[in-house]
């Protein structure tokens, strides 16, 4: 199951008509297949907006939706909805019914996702359940907002909250929040995955919390061990958790300066947590000690064959040298180089920098070019690891990929 398990909309079935904002005012795309959104991100981050097309056919993205002067904006979507979220010191959710007439031209609603007093709970995302019950997912605060998706004023909005600040490192300099990233819902039960950083930024010990969707109490995963409920990791300072079939897999970047990032495996059944990949993996054709540069696992995506897929960044300190893309077998950790230059059309002197990953339910990889002169969206045939037509060109980096679905 990728990151956002539904089935497509043949959207064709929807009179769904897109109008640019800031360009050309006629300029429209219907979205007759499937489709994708992404959320675009300036490389001087002074300006963002979303990009929306087709995952077949005629997959040229319709652009400068949802244009914003701020940058810090990433999205979330269940169904024909799309939620453009704004995080660190934006802090509102606006919702957008990609089936309606109105389209991307005027939010269904807009909410605050701050609790009264907060400097910022900075958003990262919302995980739908149902038409009237959806998580939000707050990095900078130190609960979880169930809030109701259908609700027509915001007084109605947030339904309950769910305490997770136990999760909030107490130990020498202690942090603020338990720095929740991402989250999906497996089998009835939300998963959250928390960094746990201390006030420094250092990444401490990072754990999965089980939330019970139905009573929104977390599960016990070790009821014979004292101390927190969740399941520990072993990577650290987590990004991204997907699900396959009862299995979770989580990537961790690790710590800055260090090789320390990979990701872990864990079993929806017993919660028990096996390390695939770590700081030793790839250290060898990877890591310039010397020099101070080091890879770290940003991204992980599955497909429906149980195909993993990882980003690798090959940084030095806080700078990106160049990215590199693994197929990854879980079963027996043999591992295959995508070739990028072949991928993305970039040439072999130029240093390939890559974003988010995602699948979609014609088990392609879809993956974001984040080099700042060539933008764009390259899609994967996961049966030969080979491109699916062109490079999909676009304004700005993406820094989020979905895909807008049905149920």
């Amino acid at each position: 199951m990728n990151k956002h398990s539904f089935r497509l909309l043949p959207l064709a079935a929807l009179p769904l008509i897109l109008t640019a904002c800031g360009g050309d005012d006629n300029k429209s795309t219907p979205l007759s297949e499937g489709s994708y959104a992404v959320q675009l991100v300036a490389s001087d981050y002074s300006s963002s907006q979303v990009a929306v097309g087709n995952i077949i056919g005629d997959r040229t993205a319709t652009q400068g939706l949802l244009s914003k002067a701020d940058s810090d904006y990433t999205i979330s979507t269940f169904g024909s909805s799309l939620y453009h979220i704004g995080r660190y010191g934006i802090d509102t959710i606006d919702r957008y019914d990609t089936a309606a007439d109105t389209a991307f031209n005027e939010a269904i609603w807009s909410y605050s996702t701050n609790d009264a007093g907060d400097s910022t709970a900075n958003t990262y995302k919302l995980v739908q359940v149902s038409d009237t019950k959806a998580y939000v997912i707050r990095y900078g605060a130190n609960s979880i907002w169930e809030v109701n998706p259908s609700a027509t004023s915001e007084a109605d909005f947030k339904v309950a909250e769910i305490d997770m600040s136990e999760y909030t490192y107490s130990g020498d300099n202690p942090g603020v929040a338990p720095r929740m990233v991402d989250a999906i819902v497996v089998n009835g039960q939300l998963l959250v995955v928390m960094q746990r950083l201390d006030g420094w930024w250092g990444a401490q010990q990072a754990y999965v919390a089980v939330i019970d969707v139905d009573s929104n109490e977390e599960i016990d995963t070790d009821p014979q061990t004292d101390g927190l409920k969740g399941v520990a990791l072993t990577v650290s300072n987590p990004g991204n958790l997907v699900e396959h079939n009862g299995t979770v897999y989580v990537a961790g970047r690790g710590n800055y300066g260090s090789n320390s990032g990979g990701i872990d495996e864990i079993s929806t059944s017993s919660w028990e947590v096996t390390n695939l990949v770590n700081g030793e993996t790839f250290a060898d054709e990877l890591n310039d000690v010397d020099n101070n540069i080091y890879y770290h696992i940003t991204d992980v995506a599955v497909t429906e064959d149980n195909q993993l897929y990882l980003t690798a960044n090959i940084e030095q300190g806080y700078t990106t040298q160049y990215t590199r893309i693994f197929e990854l077998n879980p079963s027996t950790g043999v591992s295959t180089e995508l070739d990028l230059n072949a991928l993305t059309g970039i040439n072999a002197d130029t240093a390939i920098k890559m974003g988010d990953l995602n699948v979609d339910t014609n088990n392609r990889l879809w993956a974001a070019i984040r080099n700042s002169d060539t933008p764009g969206l390259v899609v994967i045939d996961t049966d030969t690891n080979t491109r699916s037509g062109d490079v999909i060109e676009l304004d700005m980096p993406a820094s989020a990929i979905n895909f807008l679905s049905v149920e």
